[in-house]
C-alpha cells in the first residue's frame, strides 16, 4: 500500500513538499491546481514537464490532483459563466493529470450549502445533482 500526503503550507514548493513527504516515509503527494501556484491555470506543457522531472529526481510519485478553485466556480452554480469556468478548470485538471501520469483527480462539483461562506449560493440537492451531471 502506498501512502500519500496532501497537507502542506501554502507557500511550500512542490520539490520541498516531495522531499519532506519522502523524509516522513510517504510514497507520494497530492498537488493542487491554483490560480498562481506552480501548477496553475496558465501552466504550460514545459512547466508541467519540469514538475515531472522534479518528481523523478526525488524518486517520489504524484498520487492525485485537486483544486479549491471549484469553490469559486462551482459546477452547480446558477450563474452559467461560473459553471463554464468550472468546466474549464476540470478540463485543465484532466490535461495536467494526463501529462503527469496522475490517475486520480478530486472534483468537488459544488455544495448545497457552504457553511464557511455565508455569501455562497444555496443550491437545492436535486438542482446541484442535475447541474453536476450535466457539467461532468
Amino acid at each position: 500500500m502506498k501512502k500519500s500526503l496532501c497537507a502542506f503550507p501554502a507557500d511550500m514548493g512542490i520539490k520541498e513538499r516531495l522531499i519532506l513527504a519522502k523524509k516522513a516515509g510517504f510514497d507520494a503527494i497530492e498537488i493542487e491546481l491554483t490560480e498562481k501556484g506552480e501548477v496553475n491555470l496558465s501552466s504550460s506543457e514545459k512547466e508541467i514537464n519540469r514538475i515531472k522531472e522534479i518528481v523523478r529526481e526525488t524518486e517520489m510519485e504524484l498520487s492525485s490532483l485537486s483544486t479549491s478553485l471549484l469553490w469559486r466556480y462551482p459546477l452547480t452554480s446558477s450563474d452559467r459563466s461560473k459553471r463554464e469556468k468550472g468546466e474549464e478548470i476540470v478540463k485543465k485538471m484532466l490535461r495536467i493529470a494526463s501529462q503527469l501520469k496522475i490517475d486520480t483527480i478530486l472534483v468537488v462539483p459544488g455544495a448545497v450549502d457552504v457553511w464557511s461562506d455565508p455569501t455562497a449560493e444555496i443550491v437545492p440537492y436535486d438542482v446541484a445533482y442535475e447541474r453536476s451531471q450535466e457539467a461532468i
